[in-house]
């Protein structure tokens, strides 16, 4: 899920780049805090559920534009630790994971990311399709 990539990439990035324990274990308490602060089945209404969902979304936006300045860093700074899964990683998507080929994973994020779920509980969305549009193929 998006929650192991904005976890794990930035605890890799301090451990890549030697951080110091108390800055790992920042890291990790930060992008861990709104799954603590919020859970999914609880309430949507109130101030944890505010703030865990603007913290998830504010690490999630953050980690994705930064994730290759990130896998970079990592790759300069320990080559033998982190160029070969940086590698296996871009070959394991060209090769496997064809709905990633083209930055494309929305089908599988949409239905199984958390923060979407919690997001949609929030704003009550519905989504009303005729029968006509049921029809049709999905082409």
């Amino acid at each position: 899920t998006a929650f192991a990539w904005v976890v794990s990439l930035p605890l890799a990035c301090c451990a890549a780049l030697s951080a110091s324990p108390t800055v790992s274990a920042a890291v990790a308490a930060i992008v861990a805090s709104p799954r603590f602060i919020w859970r999914l089945g609880e309430s949507t209404e109130g101030r944890r559920f505010t703030i865990a969902l603007g913290l998830y979304w504010n690490l999630v936006y953050a980690n994705f534009w930064l994730s290759p300045l990130m896998i970079a860093a990592c790759c300069y700074a320990a080559p033998r630790r982190c160029l070969p899964p940086a590698l296996l990683y871009g070959v394991y998507t060209q090769i496997f994971r064809p709905e990633l080929r083209d930055s494309n994973p929305w089908r599988w994020f949409a239905e199984r990311e958390w923060g979407y779920h919690a997001f949609r509980r929030f704003l009550q969305l519905r989504l009303h399709v005729s029968e006509a549009l049921r029809a049709r193929g999905p082409e």
